[in-house]
């Protein structure tokens, strides 16, 4: 598949800055819960990296349990405020947590790429959701609802990454390696990456950053029959007391390294 020409020129824009302006946007994974710091979130990483080229200023907007709603209505304004070179996006596992209907999650993507496309300059990349297949922290019947839905909304993200001609990172098909090195790259909490985890996360966004990765399409599954085979309350009452745990993990710093 051919580079669009939006990835192409966006690159170009940042080959010819000295200063960087990089803002991370989404979720837990944006945050880095699961890592020994702050310090080892993908975007953290990402920005070490980048600051071998650049002069970077970096921003981490993430929230844990943000959902798209909350990005859109708490991150976007902060961000095109900022006025980015590079802009990373990690969204739509809270979507598919918090029961979040497929329809509201497109238009909220939809809302928050085209804001950021036309009041900034921004090169955006976003990631597809990882497959949860290595996750420990569900049960089965959890796992296989999320498993139907990630497809879903991952559907919606590579269909509207074509449209709006945004840079999509298959983190579904990059972490097939966390199925067989699950000890190593998930933390202590069984669903976020470790240290190690969110290092090859960052390798696997930076090759798409620096011009060298063509993006690759995900092959979309209409599976909307087989949400039938699941109780919508015990779905809804698991990932309640679920999140609610999980908000309480604290944001871990240097010093607890």
């Amino acid at each position: 598949m051919n580079l669009p020409q939006y990835f192409i020129r966006r690159v170009k824009q940042l080959g010819s800055k000295k200063t960087l302006v990089y803002v991370a946007l989404g979720d837990s994974t944006v945050e880095g819960i699961g890592a020994s710091s702050t310090d080892y979130s993908y975007p953290a990483l990402i920005s070490r990296h980048l600051s071998s080229q650049y002069s970077v200023q970096y921003y981490n907007l993430g929230v844990r349990g943000s959902k798209s709603k909350d990005i859109l209505k708490s991150q976007l304004q902060r961000a095109i405020e900022l006025q980015p070179d590079l802009v990373t996006i990690s969204l739509g596992g809270n979507d598919i947590f918090k029961n979040v209907r497929t329809k509201e999650f497109e238009r909220n993507l939809r809302t928050i790429l085209y804001r950021l496309q036309h009041e900034t300059n921004a090169f955006v990349v976003m990631n597809n959701i990882p497959n949860f297949k290595p996750v420990t922290a569900f049960p089965k019947l959890i796992k296989a609802y999320c498993q139907l839905r990630r497809r879903r909304l991952n559907w919606v993200i590579q269909s509207v990454s074509i449209q709006t001609q945004t840079v999509m990172v298959d983190m579904y098909h990059f972490n097939k390696a966390f199925e067989k090195n699950r000890a190593e790259l998930l933390s202590f909490d069984g669903l976020h990456p470790s240290d190690r985890g969110y290092e090859l996360w960052a390798e696997a966004v930076l090759p798409y950053i620096e011009g060298l990765h063509p993006s690759h399409n995900l092959m979309a599954e209409d599976l909307s029959p087989l949400f039938s085979m699941f109780k919508p309350d015990l779905i809804k009452s698991f990932f309640a007391q679920f999140v609610r745990r999980l908000n309480t993990l604290p944001a871990r710093s240097n010093s607890e390294r």
